[in-house]
């Protein structure tokens, strides 16, 4: 109900929908996927509900008779987020492959290049955040 009532805010028709994100980063992705697919949609909010349902829905034969009843779309037809991946394999084959050895190294040199980024942008007159603990370091330019 609540991304109807935005469809309406701006104005887009009434079978506009849309799907509320995380964030800036998961609703870019969701838009461009979207763009991509319809090729000249390049917002969450989309007009032809449709372009998100193709985009991100599966459907599989066993699912026939649940889908058929439903007023509204399930979220996880419309965005990436609420799938359900395999996310483990992701971890666990390249650690049998390479080994834990290379993850470290690979983990260490992210920290030390984020040091040193860190100390560029105090140098360069950037306003910094707290030492950074993992790879993340916050700065903003304060004129």
């Amino acid at each position: 109900m609540v991304l109807r009532w935005l469809c309406g805010l701006i104005g887009y028709p009434a079978q506009s929908l849309g799907t509320l994100t995380s964030g800036g980063s998961i609703a870019t992705l969701v838009s461009v996927v979207a763009a991509r697919d319809a090729q000249g949609i390049n917002a969450v909010l989309v007009r032809n509900p449709a372009t998100l349902q193709r985009s991100h829905g599966l459907r599989g034969v066993y699912l026939q008779d649940a889908t058929d009843t439903l007023d509204e779309p399930s979220p996880a037809d419309l965005s990436p987020e609420l799938t359900r991946h395999f996310r483990g394999m992701r971890m666990w084959l390249p650690l049998q492959v390479h080994g834990l050895a290379r993850y470290r190294a690979a983990l260490e040199e992210k920290l030390l290049l984020c040091n040193f980024f860190y100390r560029s942008v105090q140098e360069l007159g950037f306003e910094v955040g707290p030492e950074p603990d993992l790879s993340v370091a916050l700065f903003r330019w304060v004129p």
